[in-house]
């Protein structure tokens, strides 16, 4: 429907979270229809639930937790978090894997043995409560000193893992600190043990992807597979770093055959559909490296409108603290704006569907008098097809915008009234009708915009008009931080990618002959 109403770019980058990943390709790679991406993702399923033994009663002894390492501490970071799972897995002799990488040092899910499971929740709650900072120790002791202590600690609690089982006959991972376990989930998706649900995948997957549906060209540079991380590639180097990661007895034919010759599109369509059907039948045994992936579109591919396709916005989430933590200082210096918009809640802005505004009836021709003129408000009405101006409009002088203007507008998009519903004869206080935390966020809003230090006390209290009067003179007449920040929150929401800040006020200036000021006065 979105390609359909011409919303999807066709150089668009896009990737898919887990089992995501096939209806990223099968929507914008249109690389299978809808019949075989159904039978694909079933068989996948399946593939994954039988590589699991089970006891009479069907149980199996493997399952899933998530883990938010900042809950240990403010030093337990990515780095820590798989210093300590690789160092159980290896001290167990068991399966222990981190297999979900979805938000760095924030969101992670681990996937291996029940018994393993308890004892990393057990570990990190140890290292909570004895303050212990990994960091610190490896600066200040040997590091084998510190595998030392690690491995006492993950003893201990390999050993209250195995009372557990002695005394109940099995073990239950239970909430810790920083861990969570997967109610309902005893498959370990993505782990290393699910390697032998490859061979049977790949060959079902080979025969559901039609390779005459390989769109190298559409694939190349813009699909980043969960398996790399990386932009979707035929060259070499990519494939070399596709076989590192899993072996590949198919890969490693193509690369011990390979000729540095230019290839025809024929035999780009059959490696390129030698490469994907790897890429996805090593995917469910290998991590989804979400973190590397997001970073990839923000930084590299530098996505100001980023659309998740799904059901509810749990990639929208994961976006959204990524950016938080990680872009939010560069991108606020930049007054750059990103929106992170999911089809389940966000239908209206990602179809940019305005609300409908009925235009007046034309008058009847046989009117004895013009209509009476209406007073000029700010609405929204079908725009009459443009024609071609002989050239630049004339310029129009330039005028400081006005301290009132901006806290009209400030207090208005706040209280979510239009200009009319709010008079300037009101107080602060008196438009939020009691509540204090709209109140202080308005002040709040206020300060950012004009600087604290020269806020009237008790500005809350003043009708708008007379907070203005105050505040206007030591105004400088232009836009402050915060007015800043919600017009090209606006423009990132409301308009295509590409569509920025300085290309509206180019508009406003070549059309209608508006100054920079006069064009932030427009905009605001």
């Amino acid at each position: 429907d979105m390609r359909s109403k011409g919303l999807i770019q066709t150089n668009c980058a896009f990737a898919g979270h887990s089992l995501g990943e096939y209806s990223a390709l099968a929507a914008i790679g249109e690389v299978l229809p809808i019949e075989s991406l159904v039978d694909v993702v079933f068989y996948r399923g399946m593939t994954m639930q039988v590589a699991v033994p089970r006891d009479t009663v069907g149980r199996s002894n493997y399952g899933m937790v998530a883990i938010n390492p900042s809950r240990v501490s403010p030093t337990f970071n990515d780095s820590a978090l798989r210093y300590v799972v690789d160092a159980i897995a290896r001290q167990s002799n068991g399966l222990l894997e981190i297999v979900n990488e979805n938000v760095e040092n924030w969101q992670y899910v681990a996937a291996g043995e029940l018994s393993n499971l308890d004892a990393l929740s057990t570990v990190l709650n140890y290292i909570k409560v004895q303050k212990i900072d990994l960091q610190k120790l490896m600066e200040s002791m040997p590091l084998e000193e510190v595998k030392k202590h690690l491995s006492q600690i993950i003893a201990g609690a390999l050993e209250k893992v195995a009372e557990k089982l002695a005394k109940d006959g099995v073990v239950k991972p239970e909430r810790g600190v920083a861990t969570i376990p997967l109610a309902g989930i005893d498959v370990p998706f993505h782990s290393s043990f699910l390697l032998s649900g490859v061979a049977p995948f790949r060959t079902y997957l080979a025969k559901k992807i039609n390779p005459t549906f390989i769109n190298v060209p559409l694939l190349t540079g813009k699909y980043i597979p969960n398996l790399t991380a990386q932009p979707f590639s035929i060259e070499k180097s990519y494939i070399e770093g596709v076989y590192n990661l899993t072996s590949s007895p198919r890969l490693g034919k193509v690369l011990k055959n390979w000729v540095d010759t230019s290839l025809t599109a024929k035999q780009q369509q059959r490696l390129g559909y030698t490469l994907l059907v790897e890429l996805l039948a090593y995917q469910f045994a290998s991590p989804v490296r979400w973190i590397e992936t997001q970073d990839r579109l923000f930084k590299e591919f530098n996505v100001v409108r980023l659309i998740e396709v799904g059901p509810s916005p749990t990639l929208c989430g994961m976006a959204q603290r990524t950016l938080k933590f990680k872009y939010e200082a560069y991108d606020d210096a930049l007054t750059f704006q990103r929106s992170t918009l999911c089809t389940s809640k966000d239908a209206k802005d990602i179809y940019y569907a305005m609300d409908n505004v009925e235009s007046p009836s034309p008058a009847p021709a046989t009117a004895a008098a013009p209509a009476p003129v209406a007073k000029a408000a700010p609405v929204a009405v079908a725009a009459p097809a443009p024609v071609a101006a002989a050239g630049p409009a004339a310029a129009v002088s330039d005028a400081p915008i006005k301290a009132v203007e901006i806290i009209h507008v400030l207090v208005a998009q706040k209280v979510k009234k239009t200009l009319d519903e709010v008079p300037l004869s009101k107080a602060i206080k008196d438009l939020v009708g009691g509540k204090s935390t709209l109140q202080n966020e308005i002040l709040g809003d206020l300060q950012k915009e004009f600087g604290g230090s020269g806020f009237p006390e008790k500005g809350e209290e003043a009708p708008l008009e007379e907070l203005a009067g105050a505040l206007q003179g030591n105004f400088n007449g232009a836009l402050g931080k915060q007015t800043i920040s919600l017009i090209a929150k606006m423009i990132g929401s409301k308009m295509p990618g590409g569509f920025s800040l300085s290309t509206a006020k180019g508009y406003l200036n070549k059309t209608h002959g508006l100054g920079p000021v006069r064009a932030d006065g427009a905009l605001l």
